[in-house]
């Protein structure tokens, strides 16, 4: 396939960067999601202090190598260090966005926030998408606002890094579709039950409920309609899988970021799990996006995702 094709092929009509016509309207919106991020961060532990207060009551824990210091400080202490390092950092990172001292102790403190989270013998994701965002942040130039509007290229580097933070994030979604469809095609040639049956959801609802022993506003719901949930997992699948497309087309952001939130809440009423970082990492880098061309309209933009757009083309023209 000749490099043409190939690029036609991911970025569709739209370069990722928008530049010159969106330019400045970039660089504003980004450096605001960067500062608000740190914000949330703050947020986030000040309403963990239902966990501050518990954790450090405990005796012992099983630390992950980066809080493994644990076993000199204490658990008592190292909890109060962690959520003490942890708001110094978010503050200033808040107030000095443009300093890359600021985000690189911000992107320590959420780095030992995350191992502490880990250090409870279960594993947890919930933290990945948060931390590897903050260390890719650590990366932007730096620069104040005002001299991302003076210097053309002091923008474009810092775009360019705030939109490596959104590539990795779809990466992460992109491989765990592609997993899913791996496995779905193994166990169908097998003749088993696979992400391919109509009651996959279904069946795996009813198991995770059945493991933590909870009650869920959509499971039992979703476990007796597998027309229902069959069409759902499938279509949350092919989210993930075009995850990797929507990096190259901004037209796709808000659609996308908004549709992954909807399935995070969808499983957090049907399973339980919580994901609420992800959903605030979701809206800060993708519904929020400054790639996003405000003047394209949303029937249109569905022509950009990956087959069904074909579809869309004949509705919108």
């Amino acid at each position: 396939m000749k490099l043409h094709s190939i690029r036609k092929l991911l970025w569709k009509n739209e370069g990722v960067i928008p530049w010159p016509k969106q330019f400045h309207l970039a660089i504003n919106r980004s450096f605001f999601i960067v500062q608000a991020f740190y914000a949330i961060h703050l947020f986030l532990v000040v309403s963990d202090f239902n966990l501050w207060l518990e954790w450090s009551t405990l005796s012992q824990i099983l630390p992950q190598w980066p809080v493994y210091w644990v076993h000199q400080t204490g658990v008592s202490s190292a909890v109060h260090l962690i959520f003490s390092f942890n708001i110094i950092a978010a503050i200033g990172a808040m107030f000095f966005p443009e300093k890359r001292w600021a985000r690189l102790f911000a992107a320590v403190a959420i780095f030992e926030f995350s191992a502490l989270v880990l250090s409870f013998g279960k594993t947890n994701h919930t933290e990945h998408a948060w931390l590897w965002v903050a260390l890719l942040f650590v990366f932007l130039p730096q620069a104040s606002l005002k001299q991302l509007h003076v210097s053309v290229s002091l923008g474009r580097r810092y775009l360019q890094v705030f939109w490596s933070a959104q590539f990795l994030l779809l990466i992460f979604y992109t491989l765990t579709g592609f997993w899913k469809l791996v496995a779905g095609f193994y166990q169908f040639f097998l003749g088993e039950t696979g992400a391919f049956s109509l009651n996959a959801l279904a069946i795996h609802t009813a198991a995770r409920l059945m493991e933590t022993h909870a009650n869920s506003f959509l499971g039992n719901f979703l476990i007796e309609h597998p027309l229902i949930s069959g069409p759902f997992f499938w279509g949350a699948i092919y989210l993930e899988c075009a995850a990797f497309f929507v990096a190259f087309r901004p037209r796709l952001h808000r659609q996308w970021g908004l549709a992954m939130i909807l399935f995070h809440m969808a499983n957090f009423l049907a399973m339980t799990i919580n994901f609420k970082k992800n959903i605030l990492v979701l809206a800060l880098l993708f519904v929020m996006s400054p790639f996003f061309p405000e003047q394209s309209k949303w029937l249109r933009n569905f022509s950009d995702w990956p087959l069904i757009g074909r579809l869309v083309k004949r509705w919108a023209p």
